[in-house]
């Protein structure tokens, strides 16, 4: 693997005059570049002194040389060299194909000084160790005294190992519009719903990154807009593609909306088994500073508003399918918010008593202790106002008894009762983000 870089150039100081040994300062640039140019960069390449380092998304490439080394006057000869080589990824293992080098002639016969050069590219797609395998099978005739002709079959195997590391960071948040009802129109989850993905790229390699397209590709229900770089808005000038520098962070953004006629869906949306719909992927290309290519897709997002209840109520479904699809939603919340509300609450009162210590301003510690009480209020409201409309659709979990008019209603009404939940945590988070300020 090689990633080469310019070679820096820099004129050495005017020598003072009467110097006993003066130095022509161009003696450092090269030659066919000094004096009329004094950028930085010669047209000369430096190899770095080591490996270096590999990323997800891009292609690794090197060239593979197999040298007849036996010298002047040797009593063997070396023919039918072959080579082959795999790359033993950490989820499976790949035989690669090897492609002859530039004016490099298809010869299995070496003879002494030659080599045969194979240039192997593999697309890293995963994290982790990887090895690169090669193996080199040769006939080697020795002759003997008598002029007698001896062959036997030799093989060795080389393995050069790396790590994969990721290039780019990607955060997502989608996020849903709430849909747009005339008055005195009757509520109907047969209108179209339209999501906002918001997507953070961090630049996790060592060097800089220019990102280059960043596309969303939705599923057949949906169709996007992107809002990014890549517009052109009236009025406005193109912008040009963000460039990253190692740790900086850029955000795009894209309008997901689902297909309809204007009376009814066009097709039926794909969910998951727990509610949630798939949107589609993200997909990214970038280039580093010495224009070498890169590729990521992310994987398979989702909708998470609501904690997938819009999912579960678009379009037709029996009382069973609703209650299911709530319960799968209800068992994830019942594991995993009681203990992020405590440890919520146990950090707010922390901070509030290390600020009371402290002698800081009493509004910081009531902010503090305020997040606190906002942040564990979820646990009662949850027993006292949530606590009935959960019953009753456990209870329709177990046995159905109920229409299907009627455990639609439970659980929007659930839904509606957890949005209030979710804005104590809100709430909460916004005086612990006031005294923290």
């Amino acid at each position: 693997l090689s990633r080469p870089s310019f070679s820096e150039q820099t004129r050495l100081p005017e020598p003072s005059k009467g110097a006993d040994l003066p130095i022509n300062p161009n003696a450092p640039l090269d030659d066919d570049f000094h004096e009329t140019n004094s950028f930085v960069f010669s047209p000369l390449l430096t190899l770095p002194p080591t490996f270096g380092s590999a990323y997800v998304g891009e292609t690794f490439s090197c060239s593979l040389c197999a040298n007849n080394e036996l010298s002047d006057g040797a009593d063997r000869r070396v023919s039918s060299v072959q080579m082959t080589a795999e790359m033993q990824a950490p989820t499976q293992t790949v035989p690669l194909e090897l492609a002859a080098a530039d004016d490099d002639k298809d010869h299995s016969d070496l003879d002494v000084g030659e080599s045969l050069q194979r240039i192997v590219r593999f697309d890293l797609q995963s994290e982790g160790n990887h090895v690169l395998a090669v193996s080199i099978t040769y006939t080697e005739t020795a002759s003997d005294d008598e002029n007698e002709s001896r062959s036997r079959t030799r093989t060795f195997r080389k393995l050069y190992q790396f790590i994969a590391a990721p290039c780019l960071s990607v955060r997502t948040k989608v996020s849903e519009f709430p849909v747009q009802e005339q008055r005195n129109e009757k509520r109907s989850r047969t209108k179209p719903v339209s999501y906002a993905l918001e997507a953070q790229l961090e630049n996790m390699a060592d060097g800089p990154i220019t990102l280059e397209r960043v596309a969303f590709s939705p599923k057949p229900s949906f169709n996007t807009t992107s809002i990014n770089w890549d517009v052109s808005w009236p009025g406005t000038e193109k912008m040009d593609c963000p460039f990253l520098m190692p740790r900086d962070v850029t955000q795009v953004a894209f309008l997901i909306k689902q297909l309809s006629d204007g009376k009814q869906l066009k097709s039926h949306v794909e969910t998951t088994k727990d509610g949630r719909i798939i949107l589609g992927q993200l997909t990214i290309r970038w280039r580093t500073s010495m224009g070498d290519p890169g590729f990521l897709t992310t994987g398979t997002l989702y909708s998470i508003s609501f904690l997938g209840v819009p999912a579960i109520l678009v379009g037709k479904s029996n009382a069973s399918h609703l209650a299911s699809g709530w319960h799968s939603i209800f068992s994830v919340g019942q594991k995993v918010g009681p203990a992020l509300a405590i440890l919520g609450t146990v950090n707010y009162l922390y901070v509030a008593r290390r600020k009371y210590n402290s002698k800081y301003d009493s509004r910081v510690c009531k902010s503090f202790v305020g997040a606190a009480v906002a942040t564990m209020g979820i646990i009662p409201f949850t027993f006292i106002f949530m606590k009935p409309t959960n019953n009753a659709l456990l209870a329709q979990t177990a046995k159905t008894t109920l229409s299907e008019l009627e455990v639609r209603a439970l659980v929007e009404k659930w839904a509606f009762l957890n949005l209030v939940r979710s804005g104590m945590l809100m709430i909460g988070t916004a005086l612990g983000l006031y005294g923290a300020l």
